[in-house]
């Protein structure tokens, strides 16, 4: 017997790019009948069990993508480890380096959007950057959200843990992060001549 879990990453080609899925670990989010409304509790309950599947409480499983070009990594959410609830969850660096994935050498961290589960995993829980190298885009509405003064006092905003705003710079209907703060006006240089309809550095 081996006694030792699967690996948190699975790769494989799509033509020319490599694309790894990377675990951050399990997001229990409670009772099924909070999440899956309209059925009874009876209903829910028999469904969950013939799933095979615990019947008081939902375990999704948080996994990312990361696209490698050739000469460019692009990762894809980032998980919860600034605002991880067990210590089961927010192990994506851990698992991007079992991968064989540093992940200092990550260029492009790209949320689809700006749920927790999606962008608490760019900074680490002691406030460090998980992907010190890397520049972020993430939607205007997005930016303009998180980075709201009038909402920095609010519990829910003060323990995600992000960028500062005066370390990010906007482009169109995108916005980046700069790789680091005392380097922010060149490489807000470098954001504004992106083409912010691919995210993809202009030729």
């Amino acid at each position: 017997m081996l006694n030792a879990p699967a690996p948190a990453f699975y790769r494989f080609k799509l033509g020319s790019i490599e694309a790894t899925v990377v675990s951050d670990g399990p997001l229990s989010i409670g009772d099924p009948k909070n999440t899956f409304r309209g059925p009874t509790a009876e209903e829910i309950g028999k469904m969950m069990s013939d799933h095979f599947l615990p019947t008081n409480n939902v375990v999704l499983d948080q996994n990312v993508l990361v696209i490698n070009t050739g000469d460019k990594l692009a990762l894809f959410e980032t998980g919860m480890s600034s605002v991880k609830r067990t210590d089961a969850m927010g192990q994506l660096a851990a698992n991007l380096k079992k991968s064989g994935i540093d992940p200092n050498d990550i260029d492009a961290v790209i949320p689809t959007h700006a749920h927790i589960d999606h962008i608490g995993g760019i900074m680490a829980a002691d406030g460090s950057r998980n992907f010190p190298n890397a520049q972020i885009y993430i939607a205007q509405s997005d930016f303009e959200f998180w980075t709201d003064d009038k909402r920095l006092g609010h519990p829910g905003v003060k323990a995600l843990r992000l960028p500062p705003k005066k370390t990010c710079c906007r482009t169109g209907t995108a916005s980046c992060s700069t790789r680091t703060a005392r380097r922010s006006s060149p490489a807000c240089r470098r954001c504004s001549r992106r083409d912010t309809r691919s995210g993809i550095p202009a030729s």
